[in-house]
């Protein structure tokens, strides 16, 4: 008997892990018709996968602003990330419009000049090791 592979948690908060577990079971029975004995045997066994480490992983992620130079109101947003999950991030740009987007680099342009908290909501995923997020924020003045 085989059970597949689950995940032990999926969203978690910065700072925990994922552990992807996998149970594997085989049973043999065995016959000696002569002698009128049955042998069972019953194994089973664990194996524990990958896992994300999201302290780790988002701890050297930063978010960099440029202004456009033609129109000051438009900023390119780029977050930094070395490492090999799949990104997907939901900005916030303070102004009370969100986008979400599978990539590193946004443009978003502001309506009027300011201060604004921009926030990255950043999901790491992998393939059968599930995701995790965490959030970073800065403050930019839009001129």
């Amino acid at each position: 008997m085989h059970k597949p592979a689950k995940i032990l948690k999926n969203e978690l908060p910065l700072g925990d892990r994922i552990h992807v577990e996998s149970n594997t079971c085989t049973m043999k029975k065995v016959f000696f018709i002569m002698t009128g004995v049955i042998l069972l045997s019953f194994s089973c066994s664990k194996t524990v996968r990958e896992s994300i480490d999201c302290l780790s992983e988002l701890a050297t992620t930063f978010i960099a602003d440029t202004a456009n130079t033609l129109n000051p109101k438009e900023v390119i947003f780029t977050l930094t990330y070395p490492g090999s999950y799949s990104v997907s991030v939901l900005w916030k740009y303070g102004d009370g419009n969100t986008e979400q987007k599978t990539g590193l680099i946004t443009t978003h342009v502001y309506d009027s000049a300011g201060g604004y908290k921009v926030k990255a909501e950043i999901t790491l995923s992998g393939i059968d090791i599930g995701s995790c997020s965490g959030e970073r924020e800065k403050n930019i003045t839009v001129q």
